[in-house]
């Protein structure tokens, strides 16, 4: 959402997932504290959890079932506050590009309403 975020490649997208679908097709459990989360990702060899500034103490993995009808992780509030904040204070919103070529569909969005949908769309796919 701004500097203030711990933001993940599109490649280190894939190899987390890649990693959890490994998991579970082998019926390997997966981590079920946020240390042991952190610990599971760098010994899978994804050492991006362990970088710099921001980067997570620990990874949550939270796993529904069949009768959850949603789980929404909400972004940090930290980070929330700091880029609202940088969009207030500038009037831009440094939106990644694939959420820009989505908002590109709606010429009425402010930037603001681009963090919003931001936030919203990072929140909402994490359901079930």
């Amino acid at each position: 959402m701004s500097e203030h975020a711990w933001k993940l490649t599109q490649d280190q997208k894939i190899l987390v997932g890649r990693a959890i679908v490994e998991a579970i097709d082998k019926n390997e459990p997966l981590p079920s504290s946020p240390a042991e989360g952190k610990a599971w990702l760098l010994a899978k060899g994804l050492e991006f959890v362990d970088g710099p500034n921001g980067v997570p103490t620990g990874v949550q993995f939270n796993q529904s079932d069949k009768n959850t009808i949603m789980y929404i992780a909400v972004p940090p509030r930290t980070a929330i506050k700091a880029a609202l904040a940088d969009v207030r204070n500038s009037g831009q919103y440094d939106i990644p590009i694939t959420y820009r070529l989505i908002a590109s569909n709606n010429p009425g969005l402010t930037e603001l309403d681009q963090f919003y949908f931001r936030v919203g769309d990072y929140t909402m796919a994490h359901c079930t």
